[in-house]
């Protein structure tokens, strides 16, 4: 699976063509609210900085979705990634159809930070050390944790072994600082799980699941493990420690 711009007429009527089915757009909004996506809307988002969007191609190089980041914000890193198939739309859960380096790639190469991105790939623990263990020999470097089952299930031995080689971590959520990770900016995860609480309620009250508006997090937590930067050698700037929704001494 390959990654090209959205560069030609004919790519860009083939992309609006998939964004336009009401299946896939009810569940994007690019700023203005739920809108079919024209040819000549998808042009224009392709020429501004707030919208990276991408094609990604079959073994045959024939295009068969799009990746996309938007409402990208390069002073903080931030966007909001997403993804669509010819088929079917996956507004929150790209990553798992693509491994987790190609989308902080994806990422790190749209945003301009400067950051040679380097895929994992890990399956098991047994990865996970190898992984650590290569990523320790390179000068400057950092993880960035992918948040999935297997991640969590490890989450132990990554903090654990970023620690003893000295390595900067980014996990997904709070509760991974805690336990020992340097750095997260992500969404409230106990939030999310009471906005999802609701969700039930409403369904369980007779509320159909079609009809009820996708919502996505609003509220966003950074938090710093002081312990951990103390351990590895960094140092984090007062100005970013004070901005910080939580710092664990």
């Amino acid at each position: 699976m390959k990654l090209g711009p959205l560069d030609t007429p004919a790519l860009i009527e083939l992309a609006a063509g998939w964004l336009a089915r009401k299946e896939i757009y009810q569940w994007l909004d690019f700023g203005a609210g739920r809108q079919i996506v024209t040819p000549a809307l998808l042009k224009i988002m392709t020429q501004r900085s707030s919208h990276f969007l991408r094609v990604y191609t079959n073994d045959d190089d024939e295009p068969i979705g799009i990746l996309a980041l938007n409402s990208v914000d390069p002073t903080h890193g931030t966007g909001t990634l997403w993804g669509v198939t010819g088929e079917q739309a996956f507004p929150d859960g790209v990553a798992w159809h693509f491994e987790g380096g190609e989308v902080v790639m994806l990422e790190s190469h749209m945003l301009n930070v400067g950051v040679e991105p380097i895929q994992g790939g890990v399956h098991d623990a047994a990865e996970i050390e190898r992984a650590i263990a290569f990523f320790a020999t390179k000068e400057n470097s950092g993880v960035i944790v992918a948040p999935n089952a297997i991640t969590w299930a490890n989450e132990e031995l990554i903090v654990a072994r970023t620690l003893q080689h000295r390595l900067p971590t980014h996990f997904a959520t709070a509760a991974s600082i805690k336990a020992g990770g340097l750095v997260c900016y992500g969404y409230d995860f106990d939030e999310a799980m009471r906005m999802t609480a609701q969700y039930v309620d409403r369904i369980l009250r007779g509320e159909k699941p079609a009809d009820l508006p996708v919502q996505m997090p609003t509220k966003f937590q950074l938090v710093f493990n002081l312990k951990t930067a103390k351990a590895i050698g960094v140092e984090i700037a007062p100005t970013l420690l004070a901005r910080a929704d939580e710092v664990i001494e």
